[in-house]
């Protein structure tokens, strides 16, 4: 068989942070209009839980990431994908298809450790990688592949993924430290992967940065590289839309960031005892109140000296590699064009921190409180302090009551020492002091915020 009478696959492998979560809606929903044309979008998913159902292949890319021997986590995304080469599961499923899609920014840079997190050194991220493509390449064997992907410029993108990091997660580290220990921002080396292995007429690189600029549709450009009707994948609903703007505010993600640090110390089961749903409709209110304001993560100064050392991979894309699209990696006239204006606000004020640091403290505290009363009663409380003034190891009370160590001493400063009327007194105190908080905090924020 010839190689243009093989089927052929389109894997978009992101980067994460291009619209890629749009996209996959978007063809997960389409998937049955797609096969009647032709085209294959697998649904992996353990149809017995249809809450997890894995529209971004996510399965696919920890099954071939853990074969690369890679130890980075996955979001926990219950699918089936075939074991073993692709075209067997595609000759069985699916034989009327001449094509199939997949798409999972997961192949990107995931497999070399997760955004933020240091767990291997940057060489041996590399090598997990490029393992981890060299499964992908075993595991489609007798295809026609074709390599997708946008790429968006380092400081845009790693500003993007620190705020999904954050909003996401219980990630409570400063920019700094998530942009030293995360793996995807040398762009030259990572293309350079898929090439080898594939070839540089069947990697195809686009720039997400223009394709925002121009305010092109990532979905509908999708359609046109892979040559399928635009019109096929059209979709106007809401829930796609969303999931294009879906960033906090810089003020939101500095009251996320705060609220991380303290909810980092409760366990698992005690965050989801206490409800901490709400501090996301916080969050969210937060981020809806400022949005509108020209703040950035960084200073024009800052993002000029954080793209510094990708400069010359960048224009190894274009000059080596022969993307021209790629050339506005290294267009940084915005940012000289920002920093000559002085448009720039930094998130700065002791009042407006301040601020944030009450609002995150109070916010906290209230899913404490849930904890207490849905675990503890007054005279618990007071004999787990107990317990620990006659000699018996914190460590052994926490295990007992499951509770962090940390949780314990913040508890213990508040109300160490007392007994169970002291105790009853103290938490209507607190009651009564946040709900004062609460009604001076939320008016002074949106009065700073709106200026």
């Amino acid at each position: 068989m010839t190689q243009s009478q093989r089927p052929r696959v389109w894997l978009h492998i992101g980067m994460p942070k291009t619209g890629s979560s749009a996209l996959q809606t978007v063809l997960f929903d389409k998937k049955k209009l797609l096969r009647s044309h032709g085209y294959l979008y697998p649904d992996f998913s353990n149809r017995k839980r249809l809450r997890a159902r894995d529209k971004q292949h996510v399965a696919m890319a920890r099954m071939l990431a853990r074969r690369a021997g890679s130890t980075a986590k996955f979001p926990k995304v219950g699918g089936y994908p075939p074991q073993h080469r692709f075209v067997d599961y595609l000759a069985a499923e699916a034989p009327d298809c001449h094509s199939v899609i997949l798409s999972t920014e997961y192949l990107f840079q995931r497999p070399g450790g997760a955004p933020g997190m240091k767990c291997i050194s940057l060489d041996e991220g590399m090598k997990t990688l490029t393992k981890t493509a060299e499964y992908t390449r075993d595991y489609l064997a007798g295809m026609d592949v074709n390599i997708v992907v946008w790429l968006r410029r380092q400081d845009r993108w790693l500003m993007s993924m620190y705020n999904q990091t954050i909003k996401t997660s219980l990630y409570r580290e400063d920019f700094s430290k998530f942009a030293k220990n995360t793996i995807g921002v040398n762009l030259y080396s990572i293309v350079s992967i898929w090439i080898n292995l594939f070839g540089r007429d069947r990697v195809h690189c686009f720039s997400y940065d223009s394709l925002i600029a121009e305010r092109r549709d990532i979905v509908q450009e999708f359609a046109n590289v892979i040559g399928i009707d635009a019109a096929l994948l059209s979709d106007d609903r809401d829930d796609v839309q969303k999931q294009r703007n879906a960033g906090l505010s810089l003020e939101a993600l500095e009251l996320k960031r705060m609220i991380n640090q303290r909810l980092s110390a409760l366990s698992y089961d005690a965050r989801r005892e206490g409800n901490i749903g709400p501090l996301r409709k916080l969050v969210a209110r937060v981020s809806e109140a400022s949005a509108d304001w020209p703040h950035a993560m960084l200073s024009p100064e800052e993002r000029l000296e954080l793209m510094s050392p990708y400069m010359e991979g960048n224009a190894k894309l274009v000059d080596q590699l022969g993307y021209s699209e790629l050339s506005d990696l290294n267009d940084l006239s915005d940012l000289q064009a920002l920093g000559e204006s002085s448009a720039w606000k930094p998130l700065s004020g002791s009042d407006q921190k301040a601020t944030i640091r009450q609002l995150a403290s109070f916010a906290v505290s209230q899913v404490e409180r849930r904890i207490w009363e849905s675990r503890f009663s007054q005279d618990q409380i007071v004999a787990m302090f107990k317990a620990a003034e006659e000699g018996r190891a914190v460590d052994d009370v926490c295990r007992e009551h499951d509770i962090s160590k940390a949780t314990y001493l913040d508890w213990k400063n508040k109300f160490g020492g007392m007994e169970t009327t002291e105790l009853m007194k103290r938490l209507r105190v607190l009651e009564v002091e946040n709900q004062r908080l609460k009604r001076r905090l939320w008016p002074s924020l949106l009065k700073w915020l709106r200026g």
